[in-house]
């Protein structure tokens, strides 16, 4: 059997944590439970007995913790019972307590995990969640269509990049100071829309801003392009090298083919 269940008892407005009281229940001495809870209470004998009846009760039910409210109820003493109940009070404390704790762990959990993930991410890929951010508080078309596209090709390059280290050569501008830029003018832009400011400077801003990540978004689609001349160039050798050979060897397409 594992550990015992934690006890609480409110009598007459007090708490008393009465733990022990399960150790001599569970060896079915209530005489020995009884003189516990008076020690620990200050009740009388014959509710301490009722008490530790209780207790045995709810703890062969399965419950853990247990939570008990005790009261005397009646106007004359000789009239007066001893009651026993769950305590609601209590076990809706410790459920939000259990709940808060829960919650916090999942919290922790999630922002243990998201920084774990952000960790993982090279500094290309942390600028691309930057502009990601912004195109989410961004609610303007023609800036969202704009930061899209931008997107898509960073996502080209960057996965280019992985494909072929040696490509980053090519790029070092785009890392080191083009998409760095994008990110920058960008989040200035979303400080300014996020004040819902309306007006001719505004609207003014704006369209240099489109018109700044146009030229971008045709800058980053050269950059990648230029990424692949190498390979063009390998390739076009290769298969002029090809057809040079095939020529010396006798075996291009003759004057005299009698498929024609």
């Amino acid at each position: 059997m594992g550990p015992l269940p934690k006890v609480t008892v409110r009598i007459s407005g007090n708490l008393y944590e009465l733990d022990d009281v399960v150790r001599y229940i569970k060896k079915n001495n209530l005489y020995q439970a009884s003189k516990y809870i008076v020690e620990n209470t200050g009740i009388g004998k014959d509710y301490a007995t009722k008490l530790a009846l209780a207790i045995r009760e709810y703890w062969q039910q399965g419950y853990d913790p247990i939570h008990l409210s005790c009261a005397l109820v009646g106007k004359t003493r000789a009239t007066a019972r001893f009651t026993v109940r769950p305590d609601e009070e209590i076990i809706e404390e410790k459920r939000r307590k259990k709940e808060a704790e829960e919650k916090a762990a999942a919290e922790a959990e999630k922002k243990a995990k998201e920084k774990a993930e952000l960790d993982a991410l090279s500094e290309e890929e942390k600028l691309l969640l930057r502009i990601r951010k912004v195109n989410e508080l961004v609610k303007d078309k023609e800036v969202t269509e704009e930061l899209n596209e931008i997107e898509e090709v960073v996502l080209k390059i960057i996965a280019r990049v992985k494909q072929n280290p040696k490509t980053k050569n090519v790029i070092d501008e785009f890392y080191e100071q083009y998409l760095p830029k994008t990110v920058e003018i960008s989040e200035n832009y979303a400080k300014i829309y996020a004040t819902g400011i309306d007006n001719e400077e505004s609207r003014e801003l704006k369209a240099k801003l489109i018109e700044s990540l146009d030229g971008l978004q045709d800058a980053f689609k050269n950059m990648y392009e230029k990424t692949y001349d190498e390979d063009m160039l390998r390739l076009a050798s290769d298969i002029a090298a090809l057809n040079n050979r095939l020529s010396y060897d006798g075996l291009t397409k003759s004057d005299f083919d009698i498929s024609e």
